[in-house]
C-alpha cells in the first residue's frame, strides 16, 4: 500500500512511466486502475508444508533440514508494460 501511495503522491503514470507488480492477489487489486499485475503464490500450500515441517521438527529433532520450492504464478493485468534495455 505505501509503495501504491508513493506512486500517487508523485503522479506517476502506471504502466507508461512506471511498471508496478506486487505479491499475493488481494481481491482489490483488480479494483484499481489501472488493474495491479500480481505474483500470486500458493499461501494455503506454504502454510501446509510449514505446518508439517514444524511437526517433523518437534518430532525428530535429528532429521535433516528439508528445502521446498513451490510455484508461483505471474498474473499479468494493466499495470506493467514492456521492459526496456
Amino acid at each position: 500500500m505505501g509503495a501504491l501511495e508513493e506512486v500517487q503522491s508523485r503522479k506517476l503514470r502506471m504502466p507508461e512511466e512506471l511498471s508496478f507488480v506486487m505479491f499475493d492477489d488481494p481481491e482489490w487489486a483488480t479494483l484499481l486502475r489501472p488493474k495491479i499485475s500480481v505474483v500470486q503464490q500458493p499461501t494455503h500450500e506454504i502454510g501446509r508444508i510449514a505446518g508439517r515441517l514444524l511437526m517433523e521438527r518437534i518430532n525428530q529433532p535429528e532429521k535433516p533440514f528439508e528445502s521446498v520450492r513451490l510455484a508461483a504464478e505471474f498474473i499479468e493485468r494493466d499495470s506493467n508494460g514492456p521492459c526496456k534495455v
